[in-house]
């Protein structure tokens, strides 16, 4: 059996200010972001989670999705007046996700502001921003894949067939792209949300991502995870094809969490509704 070594070296960055965090991550137009509460987690799936709580194998993953899918569509319109269509499969993923549901989506933010706002919200320790090129990942399936995925993996663009055959027919490449809904919901639209959608859930989310991005990217030494501020802002490290991750220090959170109710980014803002009012009364001031 032919066993195929996965690199997954990513970058981390320790900023000495919010300043520095600021000033770096204006430099990636074309990235998108998802915050962590903890530096140490992973990149993992609700699925993933639900699976290993369940004691659900990865060989019996694609069919424990298909059942909570099935069962969500056909129970959804006791709740939903205007569910989608059967076919419109990432739009009962992305309902499945927003209503706290295992899917294999993972969301992510066009905003790294927004990402660090969830990167503190639950946060006593170090908190990290972990940063992806979404350029790179659309160029890489699009040449893995051979199918035109658009701006943003946008359906109707070829991400519809990418998910349907990722779901439900041979695509099995273990990948991953970024992907939003044609009909958003108010809380992914305010969160500037998205998601980044792994091919083949037989592997780790991680292993989806970390594949996909070392096509064409400079093989670095396992051991080194880290690199100096200066030769980041100089780009003399191949970060263009590398998994980022900003770890936020917890003396740095006070001025963070300052800085973006400056900018109004916070609950209210972040969470339509009585939910939004709700959670912003953590932060009032008596």
């Amino acid at each position: 059996m032919q066993v195929t070594v996965i690199d997954k070296t990513y970058i981390e960055f320790h900023p000495e200010s919010w300043e520095q965090a600021k000033n770096f991550a204006s430099r990636y137009s074309e990235w998108i972001f998802r915050g962590q509460s903890k530096a140490s987690y992973g990149l993992e799936t609700s699925i993933e989670r639900a699976a290993r709580i369940h004691g659900v194998c990865f060989e019996r993953i694609e069919e424990y999705e298909k059942s909570i899918l099935k069962t969500f569509q056909r129970q959804a319109h006791h709740f939903l007046s205007m569910p989608p269509h059967d076919n419109e499969v990432l739009e009962w993923l992305s309902i499945i996700q927003h209503h706290g549901g295992p899917t294999r989506l993972l969301d992510f933010t066009y905003s790294f502001y927004i990402a660090c706002y969830f990167a503190l919200q639950d946060a006593d320790d170090e908190s990290a921003v972990w940063c992806v090129n979404r350029s790179k990942l659309e160029k890489s399936v699009q040449t893995s894949v051979s199918l035109n995925v658009g701006e943003a993996g946008r359906e109707g663009f070829g991400a519809a067939k990418i998910i349907v055959e990722a779901l439900f027919g041979d695509l099995k490449e273990t990948m991953a792209m970024p992907v939003e809904p044609f009909r958003k919901s108010m809380r992914l639209s305010l969160q500037q949300g998205l998601f980044v959608f792994p091919f083949n859930i037989r592997e780790t989310f991680e292993n989806n991502i970390f594949s996909t991005l070392a096509s064409g990217v400079e093989k670095l030494n396992a051991s080194v995870t880290q690199y100096e501020h200066a030769h980041m802002l100089l780009g003399t490290f191949p970060v263009e094809g590398r998994l980022l991750k900003i770890c936020l220090n917890k003396s740095l959170h006070n001025d963070i969490r300052k800085d973006l109710s400056r900018m109004n980014v916070n609950p209210a803002s972040l969470f339509p509704g009585l939910d939004g009012f709700a959670k912003s009364l953590a932060s009032c001031v008596y």
